[in-house]
């Protein structure tokens, strides 16, 4: 996605000439930027030249960041873009490595899965977890320690966006760990006896990869609805039934 946004902003874009209405060029000539610079270029009049370089940015500006604006919308879905797949390869084979491997063999693919571990633990430890609690219960040697944290959590302060940051961080990890297993055993020249053991570790991983996209969408939406939020114009301008209002602010915890 970044390299095609790149590509249509940067390459195809800049080199169709902007019209102050599309379509407009084969009609009105001039009212295109090439028609309109090749208009400048002919005048001769120096008061005609000067007045027709004011004209031009105010009439093609807005053409041109228009443009700008309907493509920079790629940058309100940045955060989705982790989450796709590279190009397929043209073998099954290949194929078939790259839909096993790919959280592993993409840098950024692995360092996101790491932060987002790193920060629901600290969040965990931080937030989450009661201390004293903590304390009380890991003085319990016969409870395993999963057991001990999930007593030790104060759940009531538990949001749904704490769930769905969890979902994310969870299901990239088991992600990261299927795809290091995967490319262990291409490294070591074991990818036929690993496809033969584990028939459905690219099942695995394409299940989880849904399931951490929809946590993302959710988190996305939950985030936008918060700083909707914080906006205490739009009340005035958007009929919202009351009923709504007090919805979002059990759901949020925050009184609008």
């Amino acid at each position: 996605m970044p390299s095609n946004w790149r590509e249509n902003l940067l390459l195809t874009d800049v080199y169709i000439p902007a019209e102050v209405i599309p379509g407009i060029r084969e009609s009105i000539p001039a009212l295109s930027i090439d028609g309109y610079y090749a208009n400048w270029a002919t005048t001769k009049a120096r008061f005609n030249r000067s007045l027709l370089s004011i004209l031009g940015p105010i009439l093609f500006l807005p053409s041109l960041v228009y443009r700008l604006n309907i493509k920079a919308t790629a940058w309100f879905w940045w955060p989705l873009a982790y989450l796709l797949k590279p190009t397929p390869k043209p073998d099954a084979e290949s194929q078939a490595k790259q839909a096993l491997c790919w959280p592993w063999t993409n840098p950024f693919q692995k360092g996101w899965i790491v932060v987002s571990v790193v920060l629901v633990l600290l969040s965990l430890i931080l937030h989450s977890i009661d201390r004293e609690s903590w304390v009380a219960w890991n003085k319990v040697p016969a409870i395993p320690l999963a057991l001990k944290v999930s007593f030790a959590i104060d759940w009531q302060q538990i949001a749904p966006w704490h769930w769905a940051q969890w979902v994310i961080a969870a299901s990239g990890a088991i992600m990261l760990a299927l795809a290091g297993n995967a490319r262990s055993h291409d490294v070591n020249g074991n990818w036929e006896e690993y496809r033969r053991s584990s028939p459905h570790a690219i099942t695995w991983m394409t299940l989880l990869q849904r399931v951490r996209a929809l946590a993302t969408i959710s988190l996305l939406v939950m985030a936008l609805g918060a700083l909707a939020m914080q906006e205490q114009f739009w009340r005035a301008y958007i009929a919202v039934p009351e009923a709504w209002i007090r919805a979002m602010e059990r759901f949020y915890g925050i009184k609008v």
